[in-house]
């Protein structure tokens, strides 16, 4: 019964959660520790915003996965610099965070630029952790897309 709840509160126009697709966690940091485990074996790496949520690094580093940062760009409503992203991937990377709606920036991407750095994930080859907790935070003005819609 809980994951048909969830499944359908998660369900929205243009996406359709099954509750078989639904996991389960204790929490927010539970279900990023379990993420990070099944894509991440110690001594590889994982990318994490900067600025960004201090809870990606205490976890990683708990498990012995390293932890590289990308830039955000303060000037430009704190997206992702592209360039820096691309520049941090190396053969050891086996994850890239995504936090969006971001905390504590609390910028709220575009699909434009989610489609960019999709298409740097793409071309390397790495999953995206999709950190979307504060989807229904969103200053006025803005508009939230999930990352699974835009991909």
């Amino acid at each position: 019964e809980a994951r048909e709840a969830v499944a359908k509160y998660s369900s929205c126009s243009g996406l359709q959660v099954s509750p078989e697709d639904v996991v389960l966690c204790s929490g927010c940091s539970c279900c990023i520790d379990l993420c990070i485990t099944v894509l991440a074996n110690p001594g590889q790496t994982i990318l994490v915003p900067c600025p960004g949520f201090s809870i990606y690094r205490t976890l990683a580093e708990g498990l012995g996965i390293n932890v590289k940062t990308y830039q955000l760009l303060p000037d430009q409503n704190w997206e992702i610099d592209l360039d820096d992203l691309d520049r941090q991937i190396d053969r050891d990377t086996v994850a890239i965070v995504i936090n969006n709606p971001s905390n504590p920036c609390g910028s709220v991407y575009t699909a434009e630029h989610l489609s960019a750095v999709l298409e740097v994930a793409k071309h390397h080859r790495v999953p995206i952790i999709a950190d979307e907790i504060y989807e229904h935070l969103v200053f006025p003005g803005h508009k939230y897309h999930p990352m699974v819609l835009v991909s």
